[in-house]
């Protein structure tokens, strides 16, 4: 668990920059209407498997994305060394439709992880035909590949969330009434 705080400007909806790594507010540009902490989760990997067969953490993962206000970042190596028989490309991108499939509406980010390690024959291949036209982003923490790709498109992301919560939250407040 940690957490993200993104600074928002006066439009509605927009915004600013984000701060991956202050802890303090006055760090924010006074352009900035305010800021928000929004909490991230790396939540325990999912295996290929009916959910009958999942394990505790597995279940709190999923029970996590039905009941939270979530987005997600769905993160592949299609390197071929994730290291398990449970991990292989294929299985990650079977995996990947049937969570995308369970939760169609959720802020969704794809990212193809550890590419400086290459990718195995023809994963590139089956990841197009899973994504078809979907977006995904390419990323080397190691080479730096990506990364600020990935921070924009984590605070747009954060963005359609909190769109959501608003509205929750007007429509809490208009039935009060």
């Amino acid at each position: 668990m940690g957490h993200v705080e993104i600074f928002w400007n006066n439009e509605l909806g927009s915004v600013g920059r984000a701060n991956f790594n202050s802890e303090d507010e006055e760090n924010a540009p006074a352009i900035f209407a305010y800021s928000q902490k929004c909490q991230v989760m790396d939540s325990p990997g999912l295996l290929v498997r009916e959910d009958f067969e999942r394990n505790e953490m597995e279940a709190l993962t999923l029970a996590a994305m039905q009941h939270l206000p979530t987005a997600v970042m769905y993160v592949m190596d299609l390197s071929g060394l994730a290291g398990d028989k449970c991990s292989s490309v294929d299985d990650q991108l079977l995996l990947r439709k049937q969570v995308r499939a369970r939760f169609p509406r959720r802020p969704w980010i794809d990212v193809v992880s550890k590419i400086d390690l290459g990718v195995q024959e023809g994963a590139r291949e089956k990841l197009m035909e899973v994504l078809g036209d979907t977006p995904f982003i390419e990323l080397s923490i190691q080479e730096g590949v990506g990364v600020d790709e990935l921070k924009q498109n984590v605070v747009k992301m954060l963005s359609e969330v909190r769109i959501v919560l608003d509205a929750m939250a007007a429509s809490s407040q208009a039935e009060k009434r």
